[in-house]
C-alpha cells in the first residue's frame, strides 16, 4: 500500500473511485505534465494534428454547440475584446496573420497542383526574395514555366514574368530588339 504523502509533503491526489492511482499530490502532477509536455513540443504538436484531422467533424460540432448554447457568453467575450483597443489591436494583428498562413497554404498548395510540382518545390520558389532573371529583390514571385512541356523554371518578379511572356512566342525577334536598343537614339 502506497503512503498518504507525495515527495513534497502534501497529500497524495486520489481521483474519486480510485484509490491508490497516483504517488503524487495534484501540484507535483501538473508539475509533471508541464514539464512534459516542454520537453516533448513536437510530440504533442504531432498528436494535436492528427487528433484534429480525424475528428474535424465532431470538433466543428462542439464548437457550434458551444457558440449555440453560449451566444450570450461569446457576445460579451466579443464586446470585451473590442473596447479594449490594446486586445482589439492584438486580435486584429492576429487575425490579419492567420489570414496571411491560410492564403500562403492555399496559393502553395495551387501552383502545386497547377504545375504539378511537390508543396514543398512550390514553398521554396515563392519563399525567393529576388528574381531568378534580374536579381532584384521583390516581394511578388510568379513562378514561371514553358507553356509547351508545363516545366516549371522559376521564380520571376513581375515585370520578368510579363516581358518573357510577351517575347517567348518570338524568340527570333529577341536579337532584333537587342540591336534595336544596342544602335542607340542618336540617329533619329
Amino acid at each position: 500500500m502506497k503512503k498518504d504523502t507525495c515527495k513534497c509533503g502534501r497529500p497524495r491526489h486520489l481521483p474519486r473511485g480510485k484509490a491508490d492511482c497516483s504517488s503524487k499530490c495534484l501540484e507535483c502532477r501538473l508539475e509533471a505534465g508541464r514539464k512534459w509536455r516542454a520537453a516533448n513540443k513536437q510530440k504533442m504538436a504531432e498528436y494535436q494534428r492528427n487528433y484534429r484531422v480525424a475528428n474535424l467533424a465532431k470538433l466543428q460540432q462542439d464548437k457550434a454547440a458551444w457558440h449555440q448554447s453560449n451566444r450570450d457568453k461569446a457576445k460579451a467575450r466579443w464586446e470585451a475584446i473590442k473596447a479594449d483597443p490594446e486586445k482589439y489591436a492584438a486580435y486584429k494583428a492576429s487575425s490579419k496573420a492567420s489570414r496571411e498562413r491560410r492564403r500562403d497554404k492555399i496559393r502553395v498548395a495551387m501552383a502545386a497542383k497547377k504545375y504539378k510540382i511537390s508543396k514543398e518545390r512550390a514553398a521554396e520558389l515563392y519563399s525567393s526574395v529576388s528574381c531568378a532573371i534580374c536579381n532584384e529583390p521583390t516581394k511578388t514571385i510568379c513562378i514561371d514555366h514553358c507553356h509547351k512541356t508545363g516545366k516549371v523554371r522559376g521564380g520571376l518578379c513581375t515585370r520578368c514574368n510579363v516581358t518573357l511572356g510577351y517575347i517567348e512566342g518570338s524568340r527570333h525577334l529577341i536579337g532584333a530588339m537587342l540591336g534595336w536598343i544596342n544602335r542607340g537614339g542618336d540617329e533619329a
